[in-house]
């Protein structure tokens, strides 16, 4: 019987492991998701996994599109996120983000979270003054530092940053009330899948607040494949001990 059980465990782990590596092999994403036969999107599609192993939602993140804001032509940003309905006993929830950045800068103008849990909805809208660096949330003014993201637009940022010629990169981010700071290293590495050369930059860091409080901080890891832009592949995030990933399943 102890045998039995032993060999099961050992089946278990190895299922559990060869999943953990199939989520997070860039090859198969690549594969997967037909990366090298894709020339323009509208919409990239992530997968949510709890521990790497868990499927619990789905993303979408739209390609900016132009808008007006307030009379200034700007990019729109629009992302939708959402629990799986297998989860709805336990907990549900969906998110749709918007983020109006300045064409020029990519720095955002104005942000806004819309959060549905439970059956609540809960909104967050926050402008930005980045020439007097404040924002403004629930009309309540508070100091940000030059060239502050929101969570959207720093991902759009760092979509269009050019990783070939960058070495480090630091970027501040606040929607909320604190200030933050997003240092990350790069990594590149090269991969042949289907006969065609794949450039892969890996981004990793930690945002932490400014103030340097040493309880507030996030592991930050994301792998791009660089075509026109860099396009997301696998996205991890570490924080208050748990691990989520996001891993790339469509492009439309």
């Amino acid at each position: 019987m102890k045998k039995k059980v032993f060999f099961l465990a050992v089946i278990l782990v190895l299922v559990i492991a060869g999943m953990s590596l199939r989520n997070n092999n860039v090859s198969f994403i690549i594969k997967r998701a037909r990366l090298n036969s894709v020339v323009d999107y509208t919409v990239l599609k992530y997968r949510i996994y709890i521990l790497g192993l868990f499927p619990v939602g789905e993303i979408m993140l739209n390609k900016p599109v132009e808008a007006d804001f307030m009379g200034k032509q700007v990019f729109r940003l629009h992302a939708f996120a959402r629990t799986f309905d297998y989860l709805s006993k336990i907990y549900q929830a969906d998110a749709t983000l918007d983020s109006y950045i300045d064409k020029a800068s990519s720095v955002p103008l104005f942000f806004r979270e819309e959060l549905i849990a439970k059956g609540k909805k809960s909104v967050k809208e926050v402008s930005y003054d980045q020439k007097k660096l404040v924002m403004k949330i629930e009309g309540v003014e508070r100091k940000i530092l030059p060239s502050t993201y929101d969570p959207l637009s720093l991902m759009h940022k760092l979509i269009k940053t050019d990783l070939a010629a960058t070495k480090e990169i630091k970027m501040y981010i606040n929607s909320n009330q604190k200030n933050y700071v997003f240092v990350a290293g790069l990594i590149y590495s090269g991969s042949k899948i289907m006969n065609e050369q794949n450039n892969i930059f890996t981004i990793d860091g930690k945002i932490k607040r400014v103030d340097k409080n040493p309880y507030h901080q996030t592991s930050l890891t994301i792998k791009f494949l660089k075509k026109d832009e860099n396009i997301p592949l696998l996205i991890r995030v570490f924080a208050g001990g748990m691990l989520v990933t996001a891993r790339l399943t469509e492009v439309k």
